[in-house]
């Protein structure tokens, strides 16, 4: 039967983990190569469209389970393996995932959403005023990311960024001692930050098999 896999984390016990894992699963650990990868074993059919939400929801709460506790490399959702495939994902890539586990054991990832200020955009702004309008928004948009990257400076390890059409996203590695510390100074500052969440936009790629 094909399983659904959750995270991957290292092999150092003793480690508890959510027994239930999604629509009533039980899950299961496999250990190769000084990880451990958790799934649950179920058929593919089990999640539709009816249940699809749900399924994510229960997903990102077993794996925020984990997380509470150490480093993880959550899976996509869904991700379907076999155990004779998880095993061997975790063979040939054991230095890679165990490097990045060791190295932000302590660490967690922040996120701050920057929107643009697309209300000024106008069905009269075409052609190169709409692109002038386009290249002042990503200045003010750029900016206002510096001054939040400077007043974080001292809390934030490292930063990374995702632009979108709507928004720039900023991801920033914090320890997990500093969270409140890290929120607290937002709020001064009137800008509000989601997480914590496993340090993956810190990781080259996290796991993806279809």
């Amino acid at each position: 039967m094909p399983l659904l896999a959750y995270c991957i984390l290292l092999d150092s016990r003793p480690t508890n983990f959510p027994s239930e894992g999604i629509l009533g699963s039980h899950t299961a650990s496999i250990e190769e190569s000084g990880l451990i990868a958790l799934s649950s074993e179920m058929e593919r059919n089990a999640i539709s469209t009816s249940n699809f939400q749900q399924a994510a929801l229960e997903f990102h709460r077993v794996v925020q389970a984990v997380f509470a506790r150490k480093a993880v490399v959550p899976f996509r959702f869904p991700t379907w393996l076999s155990a004779m495939e998880m095993k061997e994902h975790l063979r040939q890539q054991s230095s890679r995932y165990k490097d990045f586990l060791i190295r932000h054991a302590d660490h967690v990832q922040m996120e701050v959403r920057i929107a643009s200020q697309e209300s000024i955009m106008t069905e009269a702004a075409t052609g190169a005023e709409h692109l002038r309008i386009r290249a002042a928004q990503f200045r003010a948009v750029s900016e206002h990311a510096k001054q939040l990257k400077h007043q974080l400076a001292d809390i934030a390890i490292e930063w990374r960024e995702r632009e979108n059409p709507a928004d720039l996203r900023l991801y920033a590695l914090v320890s997990r001692t500093l969270v409140d510390a890290f929120r607290e100074k937002l709020n001064r500052i009137s800008v509000r930050a989601s997480g914590p969440w496993p340090a993956t936009e810190f990781f080259e790629s996290p796991p993806a098999k279809d």
